[in-house]
């Protein structure tokens, strides 16, 4: 959808362009002016109008929340976690109708949106869906799909929140890690200890742990060999991948 609004906004500036082109129009700044002469000709149509786009506007504002400041619902107490036998973080219902196993990266913004919409969704339906969390960093430094520099350090992040898995203290490390900022030369060792109550003296093998990056890698290759991974978010519902979404009729049947 992203990308589709993308490419209709650049279609409306092309067409703008080739008409300006074809019409001989005056130049930038000289329309501007001309416009605003217009509207001053006519004040009440002008206020009117004017008036009218800022209302909608601020309706838009107050009612819908901006796309990209989001948070996570606040762990409850009555929602389940737990971890499976296999080692993977799971939170939701301890006796699921549905399974949800999400492969994500915490430098994905695609990821970050996915999974809070989906920790929503469980928080009002604890009793039936459960959300399973793998790593898949699209980091080059370990992920065979991606040739050339990109997510820089969304591998580092991975293995903080396996170290985290280890320690207790994934849901919390997992909610502070899609927070983080983007740029990885900030990440402070000891800040993280401290926001996530944990031992700072024992964080720094995390990124030399032989045993982590192998976790993280057995996560990485399972997705690409096992479920035909591409990119992230993706999902894995009775053994069939969802890439970028969930369709709608698969959660429908285990919503209130």
């Amino acid at each position: 959808m992203c990308i589709l609004s993308y490419a209709v906004n650049l279609a409306l500036l092309f067409y703008a362009w080739i008409i300006r082109k074809r019409f001989f129009c005056e130049s930038f700044f000289t329309a501007i002016k001309l416009d605003v002469v217009f509207l001053l000709k006519y004040p009440r149509i002008t206020i009117t109008v004017s008036s009218f786009f800022a209302s909608s506007a601020l309706v838009m504002i107050l009612v819908f929340p901006p796309y990209w400041l989001m948070n996570p619902p606040v762990l409850s107490r009555n929602t389940p976690i737990g971890i499976t036998e296999d080692g993977h973080p799971w939170i939701g219902a301890e006796h699921p109708e549905l399974v949800i196993t999400e492969f994500s990266d915490y430098r994905c913004f695609q990821c970050k949106k996915m999974h809070y919409f989906l920790r929503r969704i469980i928080e009002a339906n604890p009793d039936s869906i459960r959300l399973t969390h793998r790593q898949f960093p699209m980091d080059h430094t370990i992920n065979p799909l991606v040739k050339e520099p990109y997510h820089i350090g969304a591998a580092k992040l991975s293995m903080l929140a396996i170290y985290a898995t280890e320690k207790g203290k994934f849901w919390e490390m997992n909610d502070y890690l899609f927070n983080l900022s983007k740029d990885i030369e900030a990440l402070n060792m000891k800040n993280i200890a401290e926001n996530m109550d944990l031992e700072f003296d024992g964080m720094h093998y995390i990124f030399r742990d032989t045993l982590l990056w192998n976790l993280l890698w057995k996560d990485i290759k399972e997705g690409i060999q096992s479920h035909q991974l591409t990119g992230t978010p993706s999902f894995i519902i009775n053994g069939q991948t969802y890439q970028g979404q969930i369709p709608a009729d698969i959660l429908l049947p285990y919503l209130k």
